[in-house]
Protein backbone atom coordinates (compact mmCIF):
# COMPACT_ATOMS: atom_id res chain seq x y z
CA UNK A 1 0.00 0.00 0.00
CA UNK A 2 0.93 3.37 -0.27
CA UNK A 3 3.49 4.87 2.56
CA UNK A 4 1.33 7.35 5.20
CA UNK A 5 3.27 10.31 4.93
CA UNK A 6 2.17 12.28 7.41
CA UNK A 7 -0.48 10.84 11.01
CA UNK A 8 -1.98 12.91 13.23
CA UNK A 9 -1.03 11.90 16.77
CA UNK A 10 -2.73 13.25 19.30
CA UNK A 11 -4.03 14.07 21.28
CA UNK A 12 -8.15 13.12 22.62
CA UNK A 13 -10.61 16.04 22.78
CA UNK A 14 -8.35 18.72 21.21
CA UNK A 15 -9.43 18.98 17.85
CA UNK A 16 -7.89 16.21 15.74
CA UNK A 17 -10.95 15.73 14.29
CA UNK A 18 -11.37 19.52 13.06
CA UNK A 19 -7.60 19.50 11.52
CA UNK A 20 -8.51 16.13 10.11
CA UNK A 21 -11.51 17.12 8.22
CA UNK A 22 -10.24 20.54 7.34
CA UNK A 23 -6.81 18.59 5.26
CA UNK A 24 -9.69 15.89 3.60
CA UNK A 25 -11.13 19.01 2.24
CA UNK A 26 -7.84 19.25 0.12
CA UNK A 27 -7.93 17.40 -3.12
CA UNK A 28 -4.29 17.00 -2.73
CA UNK A 29 -4.20 14.79 0.46
CA UNK A 30 -5.74 11.11 1.12
CA UNK A 31 -7.24 11.17 4.55
CA UNK A 32 -9.69 7.41 4.86
CA UNK A 33 -13.23 8.18 5.14
CA UNK A 34 -12.79 6.40 8.95
CA UNK A 35 -10.35 8.83 10.70
CA UNK A 36 -9.32 6.85 13.60
CA UNK A 37 -6.75 4.47 12.59
CA UNK A 38 -5.40 2.05 15.10
CA UNK A 39 -3.41 -0.03 13.33
CA UNK A 40 -0.12 1.25 14.90
CA UNK A 41 -1.06 0.73 18.63
CA UNK A 42 -2.97 -2.41 18.92
CA UNK A 43 -1.28 -5.44 17.58
CA UNK A 44 -4.56 -7.42 17.46
CA UNK A 45 -4.96 -5.51 14.04
CA UNK A 46 -4.07 -7.12 11.28
CA UNK A 47 -2.13 -5.67 8.28
CA UNK A 48 -5.65 -6.22 5.79
CA UNK A 49 -7.28 -3.56 8.07
CA UNK A 50 -4.42 -0.72 7.04
CA UNK A 51 -4.81 -1.70 3.45
CA UNK A 52 -8.59 -1.76 3.58
CA UNK A 53 -8.62 1.77 4.67
CA UNK A 54 -6.11 2.88 2.39
CA UNK A 55 -7.79 1.17 -0.32
CA UNK A 56 -9.22 4.36 -2.33
CA UNK A 57 -6.23 6.16 -2.42
CA UNK A 58 -5.85 7.66 -6.25
CA UNK A 59 -2.37 9.08 -6.65
CA UNK A 60 -2.57 12.23 -4.35
CA UNK A 61 0.30 14.11 -3.87
CA UNK A 62 0.27 13.33 0.27
CA UNK A 63 -1.44 10.45 2.35
CA UNK A 64 -2.51 10.62 5.48
CA UNK A 65 -3.67 9.16 9.23
CA UNK A 66 -4.52 9.76 12.43
CA UNK A 67 -5.54 8.31 16.00
CA UNK A 68 -6.02 10.63 18.81
CA UNK A 69 -4.49 7.90 20.93
CA UNK A 70 -1.40 7.12 19.27
CA UNK A 71 0.90 9.60 21.43
CA UNK A 72 -0.20 8.13 24.09
CA UNK A 73 0.88 4.78 22.93
CA UNK A 74 4.38 5.54 22.32
CA UNK A 75 5.19 1.95 21.09
CA UNK A 76 3.50 3.13 17.95
CA UNK A 77 6.21 5.75 17.41
CA UNK A 78 8.29 2.65 16.47
CA UNK A 79 5.84 1.21 14.23
CA UNK A 80 4.83 4.15 12.73
CA UNK A 81 8.99 4.81 11.51
CA UNK A 82 9.03 1.21 10.52
CA UNK A 83 5.95 1.61 8.47
CA UNK A 84 7.84 5.00 6.84
CA UNK A 85 11.02 6.31 8.65
CA UNK A 86 10.43 9.98 7.11
CA UNK A 87 6.86 10.18 8.12
CA UNK A 88 6.11 13.42 10.21
CA UNK A 89 3.86 13.55 13.25
CA UNK A 90 1.20 16.10 14.22
CA UNK A 91 0.51 16.74 17.77
CA UNK A 92 -2.55 18.80 19.06
CA UNK A 93 -1.98 19.77 22.88
CA UNK A 94 -4.72 21.04 25.23
CA UNK A 95 -4.90 22.40 28.62
CA UNK A 96 -4.84 18.52 30.18
CA UNK A 97 -7.22 19.74 32.69
CA UNK A 98 -9.61 20.45 30.38
CA UNK A 99 -8.78 17.95 28.10
CA UNK A 100 -9.34 15.59 31.13
CA UNK A 101 -12.94 16.97 31.78
CA UNK A 102 -13.96 16.92 27.47
CA UNK A 103 -12.37 13.40 27.61
CA UNK A 104 -14.49 11.87 31.04
CA UNK A 105 -17.50 13.54 29.44
CA UNK A 106 -17.21 11.61 25.89
CA UNK A 107 -16.58 8.37 27.70
CA UNK A 108 -19.63 8.55 30.44
CA UNK A 109 -22.41 10.10 27.38
CA UNK A 110 -21.19 6.56 25.63
CA UNK A 111 -21.43 4.23 28.27
CA UNK A 112 -17.33 3.39 28.50
CA UNK A 113 -17.40 5.11 31.57
CA UNK A 114 -20.47 4.61 34.04
CA UNK A 115 -18.52 6.96 37.03
CA UNK A 116 -21.22 9.25 38.77
CA UNK A 117 -18.98 12.01 38.54
CA UNK A 118 -15.68 12.94 36.97
CA UNK A 119 -14.05 13.49 40.25
CA UNK A 120 -15.46 9.60 41.01
CA UNK A 121 -13.70 8.79 37.19
CA UNK A 122 -10.07 10.42 38.04
CA UNK A 123 -9.98 8.76 42.23
CA UNK A 124 -10.78 5.28 40.19
CA UNK A 125 -7.93 6.06 38.00
CA UNK A 126 -5.77 6.85 40.99
CA UNK A 127 -7.01 3.48 42.46
CA UNK A 128 -6.66 1.29 39.50
CA UNK A 129 -4.17 -0.48 36.79
CA UNK A 130 -6.42 -0.62 33.55
CA UNK A 131 -5.70 -3.19 32.02
CA UNK A 132 -7.73 -3.81 28.84
CA UNK A 133 -7.11 -1.91 25.96
CA UNK A 134 -10.30 0.12 26.21
CA UNK A 135 -9.99 1.18 29.60
CA UNK A 136 -6.32 2.00 28.97
CA UNK A 137 -7.45 4.29 26.19
CA UNK A 138 -10.72 5.66 27.28
CA UNK A 139 -10.69 6.01 31.23
CA UNK A 140 -6.84 6.90 31.76
CA UNK A 141 -8.24 10.75 31.78
CA UNK A 142 -5.15 12.23 34.09
CA UNK A 143 -2.20 10.26 32.15
CA UNK A 144 -3.29 11.13 28.59
CA UNK A 145 -2.18 14.99 29.79
CA UNK A 146 1.58 13.79 30.33
CA UNK A 147 2.02 15.47 27.18
CA UNK A 148 6.02 16.15 28.34
CA UNK A 149 6.75 12.14 28.94
CA UNK A 150 5.00 11.13 25.82
CA UNK A 151 6.66 13.49 23.12
CA UNK A 152 10.11 12.46 24.85
CA UNK A 153 9.05 9.16 23.77
CA UNK A 154 8.00 9.35 21.12
CA UNK A 155 11.05 11.53 20.06
CA UNK A 156 13.64 8.57 20.86
CA UNK A 157 12.20 7.25 17.47
CA UNK A 158 10.56 10.54 15.27
CA UNK A 159 12.93 13.79 16.38
CA UNK A 160 11.28 16.62 17.44
CA UNK A 161 11.94 18.17 13.91
CA UNK A 162 9.66 15.79 12.73
CA UNK A 163 6.69 16.76 14.88
CA UNK A 164 4.52 19.92 14.56
CA UNK A 165 3.07 20.62 17.59
CA UNK A 166 -0.33 23.11 17.93
CA UNK A 167 -2.05 24.56 21.29
CA UNK A 168 -5.52 23.82 20.86
CA UNK A 169 -6.09 26.75 21.79
CA UNK A 170 -4.56 28.75 18.88
CA UNK A 171 -6.42 26.48 17.03
CA UNK A 172 -9.46 28.08 18.39
CA UNK A 173 -8.76 31.45 18.01
CA UNK A 174 -6.45 31.60 14.78
CA UNK A 175 -7.76 28.36 12.70
CA UNK A 176 -6.07 29.70 9.27
CA UNK A 177 -2.49 30.80 11.10
CA UNK A 178 -2.82 27.32 12.41
CA UNK A 179 -3.55 25.81 8.77
CA UNK A 180 -0.89 27.45 7.21
CA UNK A 181 1.91 26.52 9.56
CA UNK A 182 0.47 22.69 9.22
CA UNK A 183 1.01 23.02 5.36
CA UNK A 184 4.27 24.88 5.62
CA UNK A 185 4.75 21.66 7.85
CA UNK A 186 3.78 19.32 5.26
CA UNK A 187 5.15 21.57 2.12
CA UNK A 188 2.28 21.91 0.38
CA UNK A 189 1.25 25.76 -0.45
CA UNK A 190 -2.05 26.49 1.26
CA UNK A 191 -2.85 28.96 -1.48
CA UNK A 192 -3.35 26.16 -3.83
CA UNK A 193 -5.97 24.26 -1.23
CA UNK A 194 -9.32 24.66 -2.57
CA UNK A 195 -10.48 27.80 -0.58
CA UNK A 196 -10.74 25.39 2.77
CA UNK A 197 -13.38 27.13 4.90
CA UNK A 198 -13.90 26.69 8.89
CA UNK A 199 -15.47 23.82 10.48
CA UNK A 200 -16.01 22.72 14.18
CA UNK A 201 -16.20 18.91 14.23
CA UNK A 202 -16.55 16.81 17.32
CA UNK A 203 -18.78 19.26 19.36
CA UNK A 204 -20.16 17.70 22.61
CA UNK A 205 -22.71 15.47 21.92
CA UNK A 206 -24.98 13.17 24.14
CA UNK A 207 -26.35 9.64 23.15
CA UNK A 208 -29.99 9.64 21.83
CA UNK A 209 -31.13 6.02 22.09
CA UNK A 210 -29.24 4.47 24.77
CA UNK A 211 -30.35 1.00 23.88
CA UNK A 212 -29.47 1.31 20.76
CA UNK A 213 -26.19 2.42 21.82
CA UNK A 214 -25.73 -0.80 23.93
CA UNK A 215 -26.67 -3.14 21.10
CA UNK A 216 -24.25 -1.43 19.25
CA UNK A 217 -20.98 -1.04 21.21
CA UNK A 218 -21.35 -3.68 24.01
CA UNK A 219 -20.64 -7.44 24.19
CA UNK A 220 -23.64 -9.28 23.63
CA UNK A 221 -24.64 -12.14 21.33
CA UNK A 222 -25.15 -11.18 18.27
CA UNK A 223 -21.79 -9.35 18.12
CA UNK A 224 -20.16 -12.49 19.73
CA UNK A 225 -21.98 -14.56 16.84
CA UNK A 226 -21.19 -12.60 13.77
CA UNK A 227 -17.90 -11.73 14.90
CA UNK A 228 -17.05 -15.50 15.16
CA UNK A 229 -18.71 -16.48 11.81
CA UNK A 230 -18.73 -13.62 8.97
CA UNK A 231 -15.54 -13.09 6.92
CA UNK A 232 -13.26 -10.20 8.49
CA UNK A 233 -13.91 -8.12 5.14
CA UNK A 234 -17.91 -8.08 5.95
CA UNK A 235 -17.11 -7.25 9.94
CA UNK A 236 -14.23 -4.53 8.68
CA UNK A 237 -17.81 -3.08 6.68
CA UNK A 238 -19.81 -3.86 8.96
CA UNK A 239 -17.63 -2.03 12.15
CA UNK A 240 -16.48 0.66 10.36
CA UNK A 241 -18.90 1.66 7.20
CA UNK A 242 -22.83 0.69 9.14
CA UNK A 243 -21.92 1.27 13.06
CA UNK A 244 -20.22 4.55 12.38
CA UNK A 245 -23.08 6.01 10.66
CA UNK A 246 -24.95 4.41 13.80
CA UNK A 247 -22.96 6.38 15.87
CA UNK A 248 -23.08 9.58 14.07
CA UNK A 249 -27.51 9.49 13.84
CA UNK A 250 -27.51 8.41 17.50
CA UNK A 251 -25.77 11.53 18.58
CA UNK A 252 -27.04 15.03 19.72
CA UNK A 253 -24.89 18.15 20.80
CA UNK A 254 -25.62 18.87 24.59
CA UNK A 255 -22.66 21.35 26.56
CA UNK A 256 -21.70 19.94 29.89
CA UNK A 257 -21.57 21.70 33.38
CA UNK A 258 -18.46 23.54 34.36
CA UNK A 259 -15.93 21.62 36.56
CA UNK A 260 -15.92 22.19 40.43
CA UNK A 261 -13.42 25.10 41.55
CA UNK A 262 -11.53 22.97 44.07
CA UNK A 263 -10.88 19.80 41.28
CA UNK A 264 -10.04 22.15 38.91
CA UNK A 265 -7.30 23.77 41.64
CA UNK A 266 -6.47 20.11 42.68
CA UNK A 267 -5.49 19.21 38.71
CA UNK A 268 -3.78 22.33 38.47
CA UNK A 269 -1.28 21.56 41.07
CA UNK A 270 -0.84 18.46 39.53
CA UNK A 271 0.06 18.84 36.26
CA UNK A 272 2.21 21.66 37.36
CA UNK A 273 5.83 20.41 37.05
CA UNK A 274 4.26 18.26 33.71
CA UNK A 275 3.66 21.71 32.62
CA UNK A 276 6.96 23.23 33.29
CA UNK A 277 8.93 20.46 31.71
CA UNK A 278 6.69 21.20 28.64
CA UNK A 279 7.58 24.66 28.29
CA UNK A 280 11.00 23.80 28.56
CA UNK A 281 10.89 21.60 25.58
CA UNK A 282 8.81 23.27 23.31
CA UNK A 283 10.39 26.85 24.34
CA UNK A 284 6.43 28.01 24.62
CA UNK A 285 4.52 29.74 26.89
CA UNK A 286 1.64 27.72 28.88
CA UNK A 287 1.02 30.04 31.96
CA UNK A 288 -2.66 30.23 30.85
CA UNK A 289 -2.91 26.42 31.38
CA UNK A 290 -1.29 27.27 35.28
CA UNK A 291 -3.54 30.24 35.66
Amino acid sequence: MRKIDFFIAGVQKSGTTTIYDLLSKDSRIYLPKIKENPFFTNSDINEDFNERLYSGYNSEILCGGAYANAIFFHQSAKELIKHNPKIKIILILRNPIDRAYSAYYYSNRLGIDSTKSFESAINNEYKNNFRKYIDIANKTYLEHGHYYEQIVKYSEFIPLKRMHIILFEDLVQNEKEVLKGIYDFLGLDLDNSNNIKSIKSNASSVVKIKWLHKLVFDKNIIKTIYQKLMPENIRYFINYKIVKKLEKVNKKNAAYVLMKKETRKRLKEYYISHNTKLEKLLDVDLNDWKE
